[in-house]
């Protein structure tokens, strides 16, 4: 069962029509959730081996649990995450702050 079925009065292909033009915004938009997609899935297969939330600093993980280029791809992520809202962050050793 749809929501539109609760909605008996509502023009169908209307409300199709705007949620296919809001999908298609949303994945040309930089404001859209789709343009972090990209930079989550490239570090999605990384699990930080221990975090710390005691401090004035989240920390997750630490430099050394990064084989191989896995340190480039977290950064890089992390620059295509911006702008950060709150922090301060080290993620692997990378410093992050609000800006």
């Amino acid at each position: 069962m749809s929501y539109l079925d609760f909605l008996p009065n509502a023009d169908r292909r209307a409300i199709k029509a705007l949620l296919e033009e809001k999908a298609q915004w949303l994945a040309q938009s930089q404001k859209g959730v789709e343009r972090f997609r990209l930079p989550y899935e490239s570090v999605q297969h990384i699990r930080a081996g221990q975090c710390d939330f005691s401090g004035d600093v989240v920390k997750i993980g630490s430099p050394d649990e990064l084989p191989g280029r896995d340190g480039e791809k977290v950064y890089k992520a992390m620059r295509d995450f911006m702008p950060w809202r709150k922090g301060p962050f080290e993620v692997f050793g990378i410093e992050i702050d609000a800006e």
